[in-house]
């Protein structure tokens, strides 16, 4: 995202809570939900990423210029007509800037989740409006300990993180072509399983990092347990869907809610994350959060969980697929070019009549002094 087109041409406009300094993206935050643009004839209408078609390429109809389609954009449906935000800025200033009485505005995912506002789940900022760092903090003793033997948490950047598991996932396409000889023979269920149980067996051996952009969020209460700011939206959604689904711990309420944080953070990132986008580091994430949820609180996570295994069956065809069509020939083509070069280098040295002939002198020279001491070489 922040490598996108749209993303530089949007960085220094935010939305900001001045209380609590929770802080949104333009791109994130709450935009009209309908705009009218001289551009087209329709209205346009706000959606949070747009495919019109199959083929790959994704234009603005306004500047023309490449998109970004995972990044949210103006869109009429009837005409497939797309706009960059940035594109129609001016119209959204001049609607936020006028009476927003009438004005439905959409903050980014809002469609994802249940959201009524008629909701009984109700919502209460804390008094003290502190962290969810200081309420990790504050957490009794023994939960701390059962939070601190998986899980790790600094105030170091979180880019510097993702960075690290960028390169995971860049080591494992060294070895793309032993994995597909290896991933080839199993059907998509055993390679579930079998992916599932890599994860089992790395689960507990390396810790997991809270980020630092939730732990420095305020926090709020839902029905009792403590939540991130952001999110807020995943946390009515599955109580709506789901229930108290930690009815059967005995864990305190602030365990619990640090569990609800886990599951919650799987669930919104399942709700916005492009399959294309999965990697094998993010998979093992989601395990290891769900999998410490049900080890240790007996939450009624099923769903979950069965949601995870078909997830992970599509990233194995999503990865056959990128190793058959994409990795494999790259690779390839790489190492003839290397061993191109090799011969060619081969081919130099044995035209070199200088180089031949030191050769020559030292092999000989190595075939006489083979079966001496070594000491006979080296005094």
């Amino acid at each position: 995202m922040s490598n996108s087109n749209e993303f530089h041409k949007t960085h220094s406009s935010i939305f900001r809570c001045l209380d609590c300094d929770f802080k949104l993206h333009l791109l994130c935050g709450p935009l009209p939900s309908t705009i009218k643009h001289e551009s087209h004839i329709h209205c346009l209408n706000l959606i949070d990423s747009c495919i019109e078609d199959t083929f790959g390429d994704y234009y603005c109809d306004i500047c023309e210029e490449e998109r970004n389609p995972r990044v949210r954009v103006y869109y009429c449906a009837e005409c497939k007509y797309v706009a960059h935000v940035h594109c129609v800025l001016s119209e959204i200033i001049k609607v936020l800037k006028g009476d927003l009485r009438d004005v439905k505005l959409k903050t980014l995912g809002s469609d994802l989740f249940y959201n009524s506002a008629d909701d009984q789940h109700t919502i209460q900022a804390t008094s003290s409006l502190f962290t969810f760092r200081e309420f990790i903090r504050k957490l009794p003793v023994n939960d701390l300990r059962i939070l601190k033997g998986q899980f790790y948490w600094d105030d170091n950047d979180d880019d510097e993180e993702d960075m690290m598991s960028k390169r995971e996932d860049a080591h494992d396409e060294i070895i793309v072509i032993e994995e597909l000889i290896k991933y080839s023979t199993l059907a998509k269920h055993d390679f579930v399983e079998f992916i599932f149980k890599e994860f089992r067996s790395s689960y507990g051996k390396k810790k997991l990092k809270l980020k630092g952009s939730d732990l420095a969020l305020k926090i709020v209460d839902v029905e009792g347990y403590s939540m991130p700011l952001n999110l807020i939206s995943a946390m009515k959604d599955l109580f709506h869907k789901h229930g108290d689904m930690s009815t059967q711990s005995s864990y305190s309420k602030e365990f619990k809610s640090i569990c609800f944080y886990l599951i919650c953070k799987v669930v919104k990132e399942l709700h916005t994350t492009l399959v294309t986008d999965i990697t094998k580091h993010l998979l093992q994430q989601w395990y290891h959060y769900i999998h410490f949820v049900k080890d240790f609180t007996y939450f009624e996570v099923d769903f979950v969980w069965e949601c995870l295994k078909k997830i992970t069956g599509d990233f194995y065809y999503q990865q056959m697929n990128k190793l058959l069509c994409t990795d494999v020939p790259t690779i390839l083509k790489k190492r003839i070019d290397e061993l191109q070069k090799n011969i060619s280098e081969y081919q130099r040295l044995c035209e070199s009549s200088s180089t031949e002939q030191s050769m020559k002198e030292g092999l000989e020279e190595a075939m006489y002094s083979k079966w001496k001491l070594a000491s006979q070489i080296g005094f």
